[in-house]
């Protein structure tokens, strides 16, 4: 792993005859941003703070100063150590490690188009002698290294909401106005805080996000509710960190009001979550429905180490399982070590609402493997919901699985 910079290509003018030509490019060694009709150079300050480039570019639509804009969304990128955070022996690589330089911390929003630093979110944040036109300052101080999952609530085309994570164990709401006040652009809302508050059973120091929280919404109405699932790992050191995964669950009741806004959360400034609060999984019923959310905690050493799917009112999630017996690798021996399966969780409560096995876990395979929700049609024509990946071997879940033709596939039948 290593690299700070983010590359744009066009692809516009691309056939045979035509090579891709360079868009822009992000550097922050120089602090610079290199494009098509700045070629020397542009400087933005800012983006020095960025660390290795982990996060996913996400390209959306706001409203930029009263114009309709093209936009890049990025985290701060992965602290590995050293003054820049790229010296990949430090910072994030050490499985227990309380970061301070801010290195990497909070979210920057580039122009699309040719990659000028237009706002950044972060506890450094400032407009002043970095190059950016606005900045929101916020307790963001961990490094970023997922996608941001930008959120339209209402369906007019521009982001109204941003989400993720951080390596401080924390989860975070962008909350954007497309107004025409610039001064107003963002406002920001801590929604988790495991760094500094979390459930009494959860031990483990090193909670961390490396994943984007997915966003589904269940119910209508004033009943509508938006719940942000998330789970914390540990892709620096999937096999030697001993720590267990949790699975969150996370309600937020602000987004589905027809009558939210940015400026709610500005002056409230509260969280969403009672920490102390959150059920824990195994505990929930459809009588007492979790207010909140609530959380599942996995076993000895088993890691979420990709993002969870939603479909339907179930969340699928690949566990990584590095000291599964299947999964073992002889002393001086090269190959694969640990074992991938899925399991399935009911949404939004964590109870399903007809009965079905939860106790058990499809089997994807050796190594860390994404859990993949395909289409499938049976032999008599019945279309069906297919997990794909290298399922190795095939199993069959009682009275939720039985297989299919394809030796890629398993089908899950709710």
């Amino acid at each position: 792993m290593g690299g700070r910079s983010y590359y744009a290509l066009d692809l516009s003018l691309w056939d045979d005859q035509t090579k891709p030509s360079l868009k822009f490019y992000i550097d922050p060694a120089s602090g610079k941003v290199y494009s098509s009709t700045t070629p020397e150079g542009k400087s933005f300050d800012a983006i020095k703070y960025m660390g290795q480039s982990w996060s996913k570019p996400t390209v959306a639509w706001v409203n930029w100063q009263g114009k309709r804009k093209l936009v890049m969304f990025v985290g701060g990128g992965y602290d590995a150590g050293g003054n820049d955070g790229n010296a990949n022996n430090g910072g994030y690589e050490q499985v227990s490690y309380a970061q301070s330089n801010k290195i990497g911390s909070g979210v920057y929003m580039f122009d699309a188009e040719n990659g000028d630093l237009l706002w950044w979110a972060s506890n450094l944040a400032t407009t002043a002698n970095t190059g950016a036109t606005m900045a929101l300052k916020t307790n963001m101080q961990y490094s970023v290294v997922s996608r941001i999952n930008a959120v339209d609530r209402n369906g007019d085309g521009l982001v109204d909401h941003l989400y993720f994570g951080d390596l401080g164990g924390q989860l975070w709401r962008v909350d954007i106005n497309n107004g025409s006040n610039p001064q107003q652009f963002a406002q920001a809302a801590q929604l988790l805080d495991l760094q500094n508050n979390k459930p009494s059973d959860l031990t483990d120091a090193n909670l961390r996000f490396y994943e984007a929280p997915i966003f589904s919404v269940y119910g209508y109405g004033a009943n509508s509710l938006a719940v942000l699932s998330i789970a914390t790992t540990n892709r620096s050191l999937p096999i030697s960190d001993q720590s267990a995964g949790v699975v969150f669950n996370l309600f937020d009741n602000d987004v589905t009001q027809v009558s939210f806004s940015t400026r709610d959360m500005a002056a409230n400034n509260k969280n969403l979550v009672a920490y102390a609060q959150l059920p824990k999984y195994g505990e929930l019923t459809m009588v007492n429905r979790p207010q909140y959310g609530w959380y599942a905690k996995l076993s000895n050493q088993q890691k979420v180490m990709d993002e969870p799917v939603v479909i339907n009112k179930n969340l699928y999630v690949s566990i990584f399982d590095p000291i599964a017996q299947e999964g073992r690798v002889a002393d001086c021996s090269i190959g694969v070590q640990g074992l991938s399966s899925v399991r399935r969780f009911c949404l939004p409560y964590g109870v399903c609402e007809k009965s079905a096995d939860l106790t058990t876990t499809l089997k994807l395979g050796k190594g860390i493997l994404p859990v993949t929700i395909g289409a499938g049609t049976t032999s008599n024509g019945v279309t069906t919901r297919q997990i794909l990946g290298e399922v190795q071997p095939i199993v069959t879940r009682p009275k939720m699985c039985s297989q299919v033709p394809k030796p890629r596939g398993v089908k899950l039948c709710h």
